[in-house]
């Protein structure tokens, strides 16, 4: 069966600062979290693109466009998308809701900072920048090059010949980027995972097979009886729920605890959050959504709004399900 690919989260919201001061800011994103990578920008159309490293995968592009909506209030729109595929994994999704998260939150404090406080801020990352490079050009100096592990084509030969020993040379080698010793760190990963998965897959075979046999031969015959789901229950329950709030881009975060009830993998669902004031008005709503829910199966998904204000109540629902 295909993996079902979902959109690329993205969440917009509006602040009330000039588009000029809040570009301000996102240009700055890399002083708060050194995390992400400004990669390009089109002044012109307000757009900036950020990249990000994650583990065992080549990382994600983080897209920010400005809108502006009058003379002192402007629209933040952020996209996650991943440099290679498209997301399909609900771990996937929950890390790119983390990005969401931290690029509002860097945002959010650049734009409550003065530009003094923010161009200290930037000569101070500035600073520690050139100390660690004067220190890491020290530390080359005294660096032995003769070292076995500084010659690429034996690092190469060991990586291909014996790998663990390839990949202390890979890391112990000054030349070679960080990027292609991820990469390659990676690439051994996954093929060591696929190894073990293959053992594991070859002895649970080998069991049921044994298992099958035996019970054909001693386990008296039983007739045979079907279970059928409860048909008054939702496919989807939700069994209990949690929230959290963030002052900071007035965010909140609800914990919802669900249950699978069909005998059916659910290849994506998401739930719909309502925030509702006082008076029963509607300020704002959430979204979350899980893919590859095993049939009997429960799970947590997390449903996000932000810029929610004024909240004094709010209801989640079952939006989407696909099989």
């Amino acid at each position: 069966m295909a993996l079902f690919a979902i959109p690329n989260p993205k969440k917009s919201t509006q602040v009330d600062f000039t588009t000029e001061r809040v570009k301000l800011s996102v240009e700055n994103i890399p002083s708060i979290n050194n995390k992400y990578k400004f990669t390009s920008a089109n002044v012109i159309f307000n757009q900036y693109t950020y990249e990000a490293l994650e583990f065992l995968s080549l990382g994600v592009f983080i897209d920010i466009n400005l809108n502006a909506i009058s003379e002192n209030k402007t629209e933040i729109t952020v996209e996650v998308r991943r440099k290679l595929g498209s997301f399909n994994q609900s771990h996937e999704v929950t890390k790119a809701n983390e990005h969401l998260v931290k690029i509002f939150d860097a945002i959010a404090k650049l734009t409550a900072m003065s530009l003094e406080e923010m161009e200290e801020l930037k000569k101070a990352k500035e600073t520690k920048g050139t100390i660690t490079n004067r220190q890491e050009t020290d530390k080359n100096k005294v660096h032995n090059s003769n070292s076995w592990y500084e010659k690429n084509w034996l690092v190469i030969l060991w990586c291909v010949l014996f790998f663990p020993v390839g990949l202390y040379a890979l890391w112990k080698n000054s030349s070679i980027s960080k990027g292609w010793k991820i990469a390659v760190t990676c690439f051994f990963a996954i093929i060591i995972i696929a190894n073990i998965n293959g053992k594991k897959e070859r002895t649970m075979s080998t069991e049921t097979t044994t298992a099958a046999e035996q019970s054909e031969a001693e386990a008296p015959i039983v007739e045979e009886t079907s279970s059928a789901v409860d048909e008054t229950k939702p496919e989807v329950e939700i069994l209990k729920q949690t929230s959290t709030y963030e002052d900071v881009m007035d965010a909140y975060t609800i914990h919802c605890r669900v249950r699978n009830n069909t005998d059916e993998l659910i290849t994506y669902v998401d739930l719909k959050a309502t925030f509702y004031d006082k008076q029963g008005n509607i300020v704002g709503t959430g979204l979350g959504n899980a893919v590859n829910f095993a049939a009997g199966a429960e799970k947590t998904i997390d449903v996000m709004g932000m810029d929610i204000q004024n909240c004094d109540t709010y209801e989640v629902q079952v939006d989407n399900i696909m099989k």
